[in-house]
């Protein structure tokens, strides 16, 4: 599907997947920015993603219970070890469901951070 996008194709014409387009591109950025079909690039790219998801859930877990429990701390180690912790064929697949739980743990994050004006 990446190369197609950077061979110019279009995307559900000339190639199908029932995924969303979104982890296309960004392999197509990935394979942009360091050489075409550079899988390594793309598996430290999953796992500094997986960092940041990380984080954004620590900040998500301090937000609702509470910057001053260690339920962020633990939230995000947490989602490291589960995340990472399969059969050696089945980890670092950097897909779709990986890809969108930053932008999910954000959005619920902001959802929680929103200070709700007084009663």
């Amino acid at each position: 599907m990446a190369d197609t996008i950077l061979e110019g194709g279009i995307l559900y014409r000339d190639v199908w997947e029932h995924q969303t387009p979104v982890s296309y591109f960004i392999y197509a950025l990935v394979f942009i920015v360091c050489g075409k079909n550079n899988m390594t690039a793309v598996h430290l790219f999953g796992i500094a993603w997986i960092i940041f998801s990380a984080l954004m859930l620590s900040r998500l877990a301090n937000e609702v219970y509470g910057s001053g429990t260690r339920m962020g701390l633990l939230a995000g180690l947490f989602y490291v070890i589960y995340i990472s912790s399969f059969e050696s064929w089945d980890v670092l697949a950097v897909n779709t469901e990986l890809l969108l739980v930053l932008p999910l743990t954000g959005a619920a994050f902001c959802l929680f951070a929103v200070k709700k004006p007084p009663a």
